[in-house]
């Protein structure tokens, strides 16, 4: 007799093990299944275990997964102040006693919420403990908190040292995968070429037509600045500044394309590479790309500010089958067009730092006659090679099968 229960993460994995193996009879996640729907519109990003690449394009949500342990027992251990939306659980809740009562067994499939905030509370203990008694134990079973006994560490372990890369002569995620990388057949240019085009542009129209706001300007230091925004496509605003010497306000001259992080919030910092861009001739423009500078989203309900939301859309757009860096290489394909239709620019480049350098090399690969230069760069290749690295926040510069198109 064999149940399995677990929250937040715990919970994604009881839900995904139970689903595989049916050796467990009854399964209780705590504080996770939602819909995915719903959990787009919180912050809070999800944990590695709850990317699924392409899964929503795909059609499957978590309903789909819950339905996989039909006819078992199962109960949705909620909470009512969880960041977890409880509305998406109740949902899922009413889909799930759809798919039980069609196996006539309705009364399997249950709901309990705690009035509590994210975390496996007494209340659920209780509710898990009464719900594994009545599928799995006897009538004679305490459930009481006196009967609670806390196991010791080696017992919880599931080999003898509780590592299973030494115990089990296993392999860590990370040298598996680069194994894999390292010996995977190479494609031609032309073939990476294409594959990395299918991922930038998805369903994104670049005969959108694009209309260009211009919102004054500023003289400063001798240089003269003009403020710009545009729609690259549907729902994708970018905002720009365009900095020239005084002297080649009027002119038209070649453009560098500056991609560096938070944008044109960050011009101060970078002023010193604008004014040598300037007075080599040409002209700066600070891009800021979806999720970037100006087009930031505003975080809901996240732990950690900008961080946090910025994580949570990379995550959320690798589960719709999309990227983060797939979106923000279109804006720069359609800043390229805009710049050569309607400003009548010819010779363009690109400047980028830090992880912006991802997007530059994209758009190297896919835009004819342009020159990229990077600082800082920051590379897939590096990401996958090395097991420790001090770059962070990788999710944003995460395409799925990225490592198909890296030479």
């Amino acid at each position: 007799r064999i149940g399995i229960t677990g929250n937040s993460g715990g919970g994604t994995l009881s839900s995904l093990t139970a689903a595989y193996d049916e050796r467990f009879k009854a399964v209780a996640p705590s504080c996770w299944p939602t819909m995915g729907e719903d959990y787009f519109f919180i912050g809070t990003s999800p944990d590695s275990e709850q990317i699924w690449p392409g899964i929503y394009k795909d059609g499957f949500d978590h309903c789909e997964l819950m339905s996989l342990i039909c006819p078992r027992p199962l109960i949705f251990l909620t909470a009512a102040y969880d960041f977890v939306p409880i509305e998406g659980s109740k949902k899922l809740y009413n889909e799930c006693k759809k798919i039980w009562d069609i196996a006539g067994i309705s009364e399997n499939v249950e709901i309990i919420v705690s009035p509590n905030e994210h975390g496996y509370s007494e209340f659920q203990a209780e509710n898990a403990a009464r719900f594994f008694k009545k599928h799995l134990g006897k009538e004679d079973i305490s459930i009481s908190k006196d009967s609670i006994i806390s196991l010791d560490d080696e017992k919880l372990n599931v080999c003898k040292t509780g590592y299973v890369k030494f115990d089990l002569n296993s392999e860590f995620v990370f040298d598996k995968n680069l194994e894999i990388f390292k010996n995977k057949n190479r494609l031609s240019l032309e073939q990476r070429k294409e594959i990395l085009y299918s991922k930038v542009m998805q369903n994104r129209d670049l005969d959108f037509e694009i209309n260009l706001r211009r919102f004054g300007f500023d003289e400063i230091d001798g240089l003269y600045g003009e403020y710009l925004m545009w729609f690259s496509g549907a729902l994708l605003p970018n905002y720009a500044v365009i900095i020239k010497s005084v002297e080649n306000k009027h002119k038209n001259i070649p453009v560098t394309i500056c991609l560096w992080p938070d944008g044109t919030n960050n011009i101060y910092e970078n002023f010193t590479k604008i004014k040598e861009i300037c007075t080599s001739g040409r002209a700066a423009l600070i891009l800021d790309v979806t999720a970037n500078g100006k087009c930031k989203p505003i975080p809901l309900h996240s732990e950690n500010g900008d961080f946090k939301i910025i994580d949570k859309i990379s995550k959320s757009l690798i589960q719709l089958g999309d990227s983060l860096p797939a979106i923000q290489s279109f804006d720069v394909l359609q800043a390229i067009r805009l710049l050569r239709e309607q400003l009548n620019v010819v010779d363009i480049s690109i400047y980028s730092k830090d992880e912006f350098s991802v997007v530059a090399r994209i758009c190297e690969m896919l835009v004819d006659n342009i020159s990229v230069l990077c600082d800082s760069e920051i590379t897939i290749k590096s990401i996958i090679s090395n097991k420790m690295y001090k770059y962070d926040d990788t999710t944003q510069i995460l395409m799925y099968g990225f490592g198909e198109l890296i030479e």
